[in-house]
This record gives C-alpha cells, structure tokens and sequence, in this order.
C-alpha cells in the first residue's frame, strides 16, 4: 500500500510533465505476450517490443539482466 501511494504522489507531482518515466516492476514478457496472443489483441502499442531503455537500475549489486527485455535494453546505461 505505501509502495502504490508513494507511485499516485509522483504521478500526481509530476502530471504537468512533458517527459515519460516507465517502470516494469515484476515486468514478465512472456506472459505479457501471452496474455495478448489469448485475449485475441496484439497491439504492437500495448507491448514493450516499441520501447527503448535508456536506464536501467538492478539493485542488489547484481549486473546480469537475467532476461529483462533482451532488446530493449541493448544500448541502455545501467
């Protein structure tokens, strides 16, 4: 609940911006893939195969990607 607030008080502080912040958080594109493929809609639009990492932070000292967005993040900064 403290995690969803402190998310609805930056959108709210941040509503006015031009700029766009995207966070995967427990991020899984298989089932993002196949949720799509069973729903019937494939909308390139609604999948992150169209977005490009700039940045990417692990916390917990690990440096592998472990499969996170393997295309996406290909020229991101960690």
């Amino acid at each position: 609940k403290k995690f969803v607030s402190l998310l609805n008080d930056v959108e709210y502080k941040t509503k006015n911006n031009q700029n766009k912040l995207n966070l995967l958080i427990g991020y899984d594109p298989i089932i993002e893939l196949k949720n799509s493929i069973l729903d019937g809609v494939f909308d390139e639009n609604n999948l992150t195969i169209n977005t490009k990492l700039d940045l990417i932070i692990r916390t917990g000292g690990n440096t592998r990607l472990s499969g996170f967005l393997p295309l996406q993040s290909r020229y991101a900064d960690f």
